[in-house]
């Protein structure tokens, strides 16, 4: 058995050896199976990002929506070259292999030259947005005036009108209809905008044509005309859309290079993401090798439970024999012990002088130890002999201490009557500050009244002044009311002399009109007399203006002076009130200090009452006292007679010690 001892420390030296192998393959191991992860993960990110990228390129190219994306993807592209190239640092990763390295390397190059075009499609954003801006605009106007045309139409079948008119008006819905769904379109070719544009021209003309033999209904103009309208508007955008057509179509070139690069990237990424799959099998540590050291681990540990138990079982063995000797030299011991204890017993009889036996093995360190402490206890009682004659000598002072204190209780008394003559002094002078603080609160409570007074006055005056202050504010209202109904007037006379320019235009038109009507020299003659009628009607407006600007002038002045005196007289005011304010704040601190003095005086009153109450009972504390001292002149006579019995014990105590030094 014993020749197995020695083997327990080399196997459990195996066991460590195995399971740091195992610990080290397996942070390898799963070191290398994160890295492996990260890699694949960024690269088919990388790949997903590039190809969402050359997607949308197209799109993107004229649609300024859609650049936001488009770069954030660029960015995330470079993000991932990036991190797969470096690796992660603060995760442990290391920068990727080589042959992963090569498959990024050939990618990039491939990347570089969709970047560029990418770069190129995003630096002429403000081309783009204004396209999309414009395209964003036209579309929304067409539509709209689409929808006008399409209510135009339902309202027109419901209507009793020819089926030619009904055809004319179906055709140019379907014209505006053919444009709004060209705009519509992706690109930015301003060929196909101008065949909208003559979709919406086709509209116009039409609507113009059939417009004088529509049926009269209101519902059917006003759509019309809305419809009308709106395709006026969309054709002025539509125009301005291809004019900015050709910033943005630039970028179609842009987008196709892209395109064509595309089945090269896909290719080179998805060798990228391949390459990344495989790099688990290029490693040296595999799960093999991993389990296999674990197992080694777990069988040296085994061994060395078996080698140690078998080790343990033979030092029991080792243990028992030795025991056995060890009880019979306890038994020598034990008697060694006995003669020991007799010597202490011998000590604890009294005689302290008696040396205890150090010449046994056993015992010889203890009654060394023995000895040294009844050395000890032999000169702590010596000491105590000693200190019961200090005492009795102390003991001797205190009786001259007590005569001392008797004659120290005569002196306490002449001084005691002499604190008593002080305090009869005291109370006269008590009574003196009496009469004076009686005086200063008549005096005080006089100042409180004429404060308050003097306050509801300042009070009274505040209150008249504000109600000024309530009437000038109104005033300043009524002011701004009048101005601002003065201004009222002038927009009216601004409308007016428009009314009265309008007037002349259409009196213009009218004789326009008139000039051209053939063959109705009434109808002619007609519109001339109301040309005319309009005419005078505006040169009137025109002077009713003239003399309304007049007044509002003299008004407008009238109003500012008015404002000037009342923001003159709203300053005084404020002085006013703030005086009045400082008035007021002036007198209240005087009665909150009269109302501080009238309690202070109280205060002082009352402490004085209790003072003179306090000094008629000085001579029975003064009689007190000198019953005390009486008493403790007493006590001082038995303290002497306790301290000669203390005196007369110690004595005693002092021969039982020197009986027990001797022996006896």
């Amino acid at each position: 058995m014993s020749n197995s001892t020695p083997l327990v420390p080399l196997t459990a030296i195996l066991m460590i050896a195995a399971s740091i192998g195992a610990g080290w393959t397996g942070y390898e191991y799963n070191k290398s199976a994160k890295a492996d992860a990260y890699y694949l993960a960024e690269s088919s990110e990388l790949r997903s990002a590039a190809l969402q990228a050359i997607y949308l390129s197209e799109r993107a190219a004229t649609d300024s929506n859609l650049l936001s994306e488009l770069e954030k993807l660029e960015a995330s592209v470079e993000q991932s070259f990036g991190r797969i190239q470096n690796g992660d640092p603060i995760n442990g990763i290391s920068p990727a292999p080589a042959a992963l390295q090569s498959q990024v390397s050939n990618l990039r190059g491939t990347w570089e030259s969709i970047s560029a075009n990418l770069g190129k499609i995003l630096s002429s954003r403000g081309n783009t947005e204004s396209y999309t801006r414009a395209k964003t605009e036209t579309k929304q106007a067409i539509d709209a005036a689409l929808a006008d045309a399409e209510a135009s139409l339902s309202r027109m079948s419901t209507l009793p009108a020819s089926d030619s008119q009904e055809k004319v008006l179906t055709e140019a819905v379907e014209s505006l209809r053919e444009a709004a769904s060209i705009l519509g379109r992706d690109g930015a070719d301003a060929d196909v905008l101008r065949a909208a544009e003559s979709g919406i021209s086709s509209f116009l003309g039409s609507i113009s044509s059939i417009g004088r033999n529509l049926p009269q209904d209101k519902q059917l103009f006003d759509s019309l005309t809305k419809a009308y309208r709106g395709a006026q508007a969309a054709q002025r955008l539509n125009i301005k859309l291809v004019d900015s057509a050709t910033g943005a179509k630039a970028n179609i070139p842009l987008a196709r290079a892209i395109w064509v690069e595309r089945d090269s990237f896909k290719a080179a990424s998805q060798s990228l993401v391949e390459t990344a799959k495989a790099l688990p099998n290029t490693h040296v540590v595999s799960p093999l090798i991993v389990g296999s050291l674990g197992g080694l681990a777990v069988l040296m540990a085994l061994f060395t439970s078996v080698l140690a138990h078998f080790a343990a079982t033979s030092r029991a063995q080792a243990v028992e024999s030795r025991g056995n000797s060890i009880i019979g030299s306890q038994k020598e011991r034990s008697k060694e012990l006995s003669i020991l204890l007799n010597d202490i017993n011998e000590f604890g009889r009294g005689i302290i002088n008696h040396e205890v036996t150090d010449d046994r093995e056993s015992t010889k360190e203890i009654a060394k130890v023995l000895n040294l402490v009844f050395g000890k206890i032999r000169e702590i009682i010596q000491e105590s002999d000693q200190t019961i004659s200090g005492l009795a000598a102390a003991s001797e002072q205190t009786l001259v201490t007590a005569q001392n204190v008797s004659r120290n209780r005569q002196e306490q008394q002449r001084a005691l009557e002499h604190i008593s003559s002080l305090f009869a002094d005291m109370s006269s002078y008590v009574e003196v500050i009496q009469e004076v603080t009686s005086h200063t609160l008549n005096v005080a409570n006089e100042v409180s009244t004429k404060v308050g007074a003097g306050s509801d006055a300042v009070a009274k005056v505040h209150e008249g002044i504000l109600l000024i202050a309530d009437h000038n504010v109104s005033i300043q209202h009524r002011s701004k009311n009048m101005i601002e109904s003065f201004q009222t007037l002038g927009r009216v006379s601004s409308v007016v002399n428009q009314v009265a320019d309008r007037s002349d235009l259409v009196a213009f038109n009218a004789h326009l009109v008139a000039d051209q009507i053939e063959g109705n020299d009434e109808v002619a003659h007609a519109m001339n007399k109301a040309a005319e009628a309009i005419t005078v009607l505006a040169h009137q407006c025109k002077q009713a203006v003239g003399e309304i600007d007049i007044l509002l002038k003299n008004m407008h002045e009238s109003a500012r002076d008015t404002q000037y005196a009342v923001d003159s007289s709203q300053r005084e005011i404020d002085g006013l009130l703030d005086r009045s304010a400082k008035a007021q704040s002036a007198l209240s601190d005087i009665s909150q200090m009269s109302t501080s003095l009238r309690e202070s005086v109280g205060d002082v009153t009352e402490r004085t009452q209790s003072l003179m109450a306090q000094s008629s009972e000085v001579s029975h504390t003064m009689e007190t006292v000198l019953n005390y001292s009486a008493e403790n002149a007493a006590a001082s006579e038995q303290t002497a007679q306790a301290i000669t019995n203390v005196n007369r014990s110690a004595q005693e105590l002092q021969r039982v010690i020197q009986g027990f030094l001797k022996g006896k």
